[in-house]
């Protein structure tokens, strides 16, 4: 049987190619959605994504704190201290002190702990996070933070799900560096 290359066979059907083949497909009845149910399933997965999440967050927060204790008393002494005022220069070009470029290399992780860092490098315990760095940080810095946030690169778990969607290295890799 010769292969079919008519515009009218369909390539599973080996019919003559001169006789048109149409197979219709039923749709599904279309209803007004249950709020019940619209509700229901919008809470699973809210409380699914918090789950997920917020392990992550809370992991991520705990080393971080870990990280800005040790070795010594203050955040100023810290081991996170050292990486940021090692990373500082490379944030001053674009308006960030130390604290906020920590901020954004934690970032990666999850785009979230970025808030987890402000609060735990300000202390801002007490007085609340907005109020902080209200007090500490220039309206500039921060529109530059807030910009470079959007654009630097994206948290982890985007960036597996997106090479999984991809389903190659080489679509990948080009997304990942902008060509």
């Amino acid at each position: 049987m010769a292969p079919c290359n008519s515009k009218y066979c369909c390539p599973c059907n080996f019919r003559s190619p001169l006789k048109p083949v149409f197979k219709v497909r039923a749709n599904p009845l279309y209803h007004k959605p249950n709020l019940k149910n619209v509700l229901n399933t919008v809470s699973q997965r809210i409380l699914s994504f918090v789950k997920r999440a917020g392990s992550i967050i809370l992991i991520f927060s705990v080393f971080l704190w870990l990280f800005s204790t040790f070795p010594g008393k203050t955040v100023e002494e810290s081991y996170l201290a050292k990486l940021g005022k090692g990373l500082e220069k490379a944030g001053s070009y674009i308006g960030l002190d130390w604290r906020l470029t920590v901020a954004l290399i934690s970032s990666v992780i999850a785009k979230e702990n970025s808030v987890a860092t402000l609060g735990v490098l300000y202390g801002a315990a007490d007085e609340g996070l907005r109020k902080v760095i209200r007090e500490n940080v220039s309206p500039a810095s921060l529109l530059s933070f807030l910009v470079i946030l959007m654009l630097f690169i994206p948290c982890i778990p985007t960036t597996a799900v997106l090479k999984s969607e991809m389903g190659s290295w080489k679509y990948f890799w080009l997304w990942i560096f902008g060509v």
